[in-house]
């Protein structure tokens, strides 16, 4: 499942985010409702952490400059500073 989600996830497929996660939404719940039954809530959980990071980690990647980043994160977070060190950080 891992392997086929990376595959989804990754940035060269050419699809945008909003299509990524849509099929990504799409095929992470037919395996859930395949296999919640089976109960692997445990591993449901970690999937989705997982998950989450790498798209965390697509947007993060498609803000490539600093500036970006900056606006980007003072939407979210209201500490000027924080978000200022986090964007800055390479």
């Amino acid at each position: 499942m891992k392997t086929k989600s990376r595959r989804m996830a990754a940035r060269s497929n050419g699809w945008g985010i909003e299509g990524r996660m849509e099929k990504l939404k799409r095929y992470i719940c037919g395996w859930a409702d395949c296999f919640k039954i089976a109960g692997v809530k445990s591993l449901l959980k970690e999937t989705g952490e997982w998950m989450r990071r790498r798209i965390r980690l697509a947007f993060w990647r498609q803000w490539k400059r600093v500036r970006t980043k900056y606006e980007r994160l003072q939407r979210h977070k209201p500490d000027r500073q924080k978000a200022w060190k986090c964007a800055s950080a390479r």
